[in-house]
């Protein structure tokens, strides 16, 4: 687990410690799911800022991959700060200008196939799911909502000039594997992900592009 936001006017928010030492050791496989898709805790409420539209569209193979995952962890220790909103945040909450309750926005009948892994635009759109948190589902980019205003917006990732149009596909591995953007510019590695996005496949980072490439060009923060 880790604490990912912690602005005491907007709010302090922790990932659980999901090893066998921390809540994930009490969590069922179906307390699991319900977390993982549906963005609903084991009390029957909402989690905040839980990113459940980026999985629920995980197909049931590879939710299942994951649980095993989960319940491969060796125990780790470590006990996190309690969650909370602050008073910018209740504002927001309350104005329904950050989506903080993600169980009200998710698609909880979402049950797609996995496609066939290949390097196409099909699968891509399928791995292409865990992008939409940061970078918005028309994927150009701006405020990650939900987040305070001293975050860094992100970046656009159609074929617009404010976005990938000059990335080659070699440079765009680059970035996912190396946290390294065109002309050597280093991505904040703390709000990328790079720590996850460097264990893709070629397969699975050619399938990304393929499908990026396919989107309307739009400009920065234009969903």
């Amino acid at each position: 687990g880790a604490t990912i936001i912690d602005d005491p006017l907007f709010a302090r928010l922790s990932g659980p410690n999901l090893t066998p030492a921390g809540p994930g050791g009490k969590f069922s496989d179906v307390d699991l799911v319900r977390a993982i898709r549906h963005g609903v805790g084991k009390q029957g409420r909402s989690l905040l800022l839980m990113p459940s539209q980026e999985f629920s569209r995980l197909s049931d193979q590879d939710m299942g991959d994951l649980l095993a995952y989960l319940h491969s962890l060796p125990a780790i220790d470590k006990t996190l700060p309690a969650n909370r909103v602050g008073p910018i945040g209740r504002v927001l909450l309350v104005a329904g200008k950050v989506p903080l309750l993600p169980a009200e926005i998710v698609d909880h009948e979402a049950r797609p196939e996995r496609p066939v892994a290949a390097p196409t635009a099909a699968y891509g759109a399928y791995l292409s799911s865990a992008c939409t948190g940061c970078h918005g589902k028309g994927f150009s980019g701006g405020h990650i909502p939900g987040t305070p205003p001293s975050w860094p917006d992100a970046a656009n990732l159609t074929p617009h000039p404010s976005g990938l149009a000059d990335w080659s596909e070699g440079a765009f591995r680059t970035a996912l594997r190396e946290g390294i953007a065109r002309g050597g510019r280093k991505l904040q590695t703390q709000f990328m992900p790079v720590s996850a996005t460097r264990h893709m496949s070629d397969e699975e980072i050619s399938a990304l592009y393929a499908f990026l490439r396919s989107l309307p060009s739009k400009p920065h923060g234009q969903h």
